[in-house]
C-alpha cells in the first residue's frame, strides 16, 4: 500500500520536475536529489511536534505536487512536511532550474543564437508561461549572473607579524 502526500509548489517548479521525473505521483526514492531532499523533510507529528500555523501563500504556491511514499516509510518517518520545508524545496528546485537556464543561454550565445531566442526556447522547453516567469525577469537574471561572474576578483591580504 502507498500513501500520497501533497506539497505546495510554484508552477514553474512543478513543470520543471515533471519534465525531469514522473510526477503522477512523484515517488520518493534515494535515486534522485529531489526525492532525497523530501525524504529528509518528512516528520511524524506528536506531542512535541505540532502542525505548523505557518501558511503558504496560495497565489505563489498555486500548484500541488503529489508524493507517493510507502506504508513502511509512513510508519517509520511520518507523513507531515512543514511549510518552511516546502518553501526550501521550491528554492532548491529553482536553483537547479536557474543553473540550467544559465547553461542553456551560455550554450546559445556560444552558438551565436540571440539571447532573446534562447530565453524563449528555454521557457518553451519546460512549458513555462510568461505569467509564471516573465521574459524580462529571466533576461535580467541572466545578465546579472554574467556581470557577477565577470567581475574582477578582489584579493584581501592579511599581514601576520
Amino acid at each position: 500500500m502507498h500513501i500520497v502526500l501533497k506539497i505546495a509548489v510554484k508552477p514553474q517548479v512543478k513543470k520543471y520536475i515533471t519534465y525531469k521525473h514522473n510526477t503522477s505521483p512523484f515517488v520518493l526514492t534515494k535515486n534522485n536529489k529531489y526525492g532525497m531532499f523530501l525524504r529528509k523533510c518528512i516528520v511524524r507529528l506528536n506531542d512535541h511536534k505540532k502542525e505548523s500555523t505557518v501558511k503558504l501563500d496560495s497565489i505563489v504556491y498555486s500548484e500541488e505536487l503529489c508524493i507517493r511514499i510507502s506504508e513502511d516509510m509512513w510508519r517509520r518517518i511520518g507523513n507531515y512536511i512543514h511549510p518552511q520545508n516546502q518553501i526550501d524545496f521550491n528554492s532548491f528546485v529553482e536553483m537547479d532550474l536557474q543553473d540550467e537556464f544559465f547553461k542553456h543561454c551560455d550554450n546559445a550565445i556560444y552558438n551565436k543564437i540571440q539571447i532573446k531566442r534562447s530565453i524563449y526556447d528555454f521557457l518553451d522547453k519546460y512549458d513555462i508561461t510568461e505569467d509564471e516567469l516573465p521574459f524580462k525577469t529571466m533576461e535580467k537574471q541572466y545578465y546579472r549572473e554574467k556581470k557577477k561572474i565577470n567581475r574582477p576578483n578582489i584579493i584581501f591580504t592579511t599581514n601576520f607579524y
